[in-house]
């Protein structure tokens, strides 16, 4: 068969398939690529360019590359398999003849990558940043109303020791998705009018991590809280020491603060939940952070010393790394103490919530009526309170159960004495002469990442050892954090939870 300047032979062909599909298909392909190469001039490569899903990747990490070709006439095409692919310095990693960059497992930094075909060249820097080695995803445990929002927080901790709060680069999902949906910026918000549970995913490079959502009908927070209003009031003491001083004036946004102290039930199962979701570590009876924002930092010691020897919450170890705590019988309702700034933190942040700042914690401890104690009178005896010394019903030679002296105007308890408590605020002496006269938190970021700003967390409200001086509303204790886990053991700090009102 001549068709244009080409000969095609066509012989031996079966009668049966001579007008099949196949040969009429295996006809028209000849015939097609013989006009091509008989009558069309030969196309040039004018450009050559370099293609990626992105430039950049994390050590350790692949990325596919593509390159593509513009001919003469406009026409483009994949090449991918016919250049030569190189990198300029193979430094921080290299490349197969697929097009397949590979970051060496330490490298950061950036490498270039180089594409030659049919005489032309193209380049490309790629970007290789940290590789994440652990993801923590908070809240983890999150009880919520079927018309609310909450914002939660990927903390990764990356292979040179580094550790950022990431978005960027992070991909969300929520399954079944019946009672609410998750943005890409980790935005989860509630349908109205649907309940039920809810399984929040991110992953991150090659990492993933999960946390739970419980959307209901009620606002059904995990401890008992009591709303603050809103408004102003007068905060610290121009009477007081250096660091109360002076005075001023300061207005917030409403809010709920815990009405108990956490006791030490509620911490251990906080403690059992995170031991089991690969939240902590356990050892020698410290109990230190595994990720997170805190990731390496210790949160509690759980035995006791000379002074205070009481032992309160035990680790009943089960073997090949398992195990779980639990609280001493008779004290599961005594506030929980002998953790640090973090450990305090992470319990907030795991349920949703948050520490009280050093305003709200100091309004609320006023009472709404400027006490001076936070008591139920904004007096001090033993009666209201369980302080220094002994008397009326205050007949305790530790902690009390929380609620057993009565509530403060608020309806909050053991507001001073009891245990000392931890705010969010970092410490500062002079503060206040530069406070924000509106939601002030204290020197330092609102997103904490490893260590406390200046590594001196505030206490308030004073302890059972305590004297009258140490648990007015006004007075800021503090505490320098190290890694001294005696320290831990021997404080007399516990906490209450707070969060905002929208």
């Amino acid at each position: 068969m001549i068709m244009g300047s080409c000969f095609i032979r066509i012989s031996h062909v079966p009668k049966q398939i001579f007008g099949s599909a196949i040969f009429i298909s295996a006809f028209l392909m000849a015939t097609v690529g013989c006009k091509k190469n008989s009558t069309e001039p030969q196309l040039s490569a004018q450009a050559l360019v370099i293609e990626a899903a992105a430039f950049n990747i994390y050590a350790g990490g692949s990325l596919q590359m593509s390159a593509k070709v513009t001919y003469s006439d406009g026409e483009t095409e994949d090449v991918t398999d016919d250049v030569q692919w190189s990198v300029l310095y193979g430094t921080k990693g290299g490349i197969d003849q697929n097009g397949l960059f590979s970051a060496w497992g330490d490298a950061l930094g950036s490498e270039t990558i180089q594409a030659f075909f049919k005489g032309l060249e193209a380049q490309q820097e790629i970007t290789i940043t940290a590789r994440a080695t652990t993801l923590a995803l908070w809240p983890v445990l999150l009880n919520l109303q079927n018309n609310g929002t909450q914002q939660f927080d990927l903390v990764a901790q990356f292979h040179d020791l580094s550790a950022a709060y990431v978005q960027e680069g992070a991909r969300w999902s929520v399954r079944p998705g019946l009672a609410g949906t998750i943005s890409e910026q980790g935005l989860f918000r509630a349908n109205t009018g649907m309940t039920g549970a809810e399984t929040l995913r991110v992953t991150f490079q090659n990492l993933a991590v999960e946390s739970f959502v419980q959307v209901s009908v009620a606002d059904e927070p995990p401890f008992a809280m009591s709303p603050i209003p809103g408004g102003a009031f007068l905060m610290g003491d121009d009477t007081g020491l250096e660091n109360e001083r002076p005075a001023h004036n300061v207005t917030l946004s409403a809010f709920e603060i815990g009405t108990y102290e956490v006791t030490n039930a509620e911490y251990v199962s906080y403690l059992n939940e995170a031991f089991r979701l690969g939240e902590i570590t356990y050892s020698s009876s410290v109990i230190a952070a595994k990720k997170g924002p805190y990731a390496g930092y210790i949160y509690a010691a759980i035995l006791g010393s000379e002074q205070y020897p009481q032992q309160r919450i035990l680790f009943i170890d089960r073997g090949n790394g398992t195990g779980e705590f639990a609280t001493i019988p008779g004290f599961e309702n005594h506030p929980v103490e002998r953790m640090s700034w973090y450990g305090a933190m992470a319990f907030c942040q795991f349920y949703g919530l948050r520490l009280p700042t050093e305003a709200e914690w100091e309004m609320a401890c006023r009472g709404g009526l400027q006490y001076e104690y936070g008591t139920a009178t904004g007096k001090l005896d033993h009666d209201v309170a369980n302080y220094e010394g002994y008397g009326g019903a205050d007949r305790f030679i530790s902690p009390a159960p929380v609620g057993s002296f009565p509530a403060n105007p608020f309806g909050l308890f053991d507001m001073s004495g009891n245990v000392s408590e931890y705010v969010f605020d970092a410490y500062q002496v002079t503060f206040y002469a530069n406070s924000p006269l509106r939601n002030p938190h204290g020197p330092g970021p609102m997103q904490v990442i490893g260590s406390l700003n200046g590594n001196r967390a505030i206490w308030r409200g004073g302890a059972w050892i305590h004297a009258p001086e140490m648990l007015r509303s006004a007075f800021r204790g503090n505490i320098f954090h190290q890694t001294d886990n005696s320290q831990l053991v021997q404080s007399t700090i516990g906490f209450r939870v707070a969060r905002s009102i929208e």
